[in-house]
């Protein structure tokens, strides 16, 4: 009997500190847009099961949370991306 070799990975990623644009800050909304871009491209740019996709998103809903963005709109986001 053949045993398939399987190869799993994942990401150690050190504590993220809410220190970017705030939504309610002056700042246009193009300077606050790549704050959730940035976090979006955090979660797809490597190959994650589930279970480590859901322990990447949250910890970015809570920092978007505490920047004061409304959650909803990193899906809107995720939208204009694909």
């Amino acid at each position: 009997m053949k045993q398939q070799k399987h190869i799993q990975t994942s990401v150690l990623r050190k504590p993220t500190r809410d220190c970017t644009v705030p939504n309610d800050s002056c700042h246009p909304i193009q300077n606050r847009l790549p704050t959730i871009r940035y976090f979006s491209n955090r979660i797809n740019a490597y190959p994650l099961n589930e279970l480590e996709k859901e322990n990447e998103i949250t910890p970015v809903a809570n920092i978007l949370y505490n920047i004061k963005y409304d959650v909803r709109i990193s899906n809107d986001v995720n939208k204009e991306k694909k």
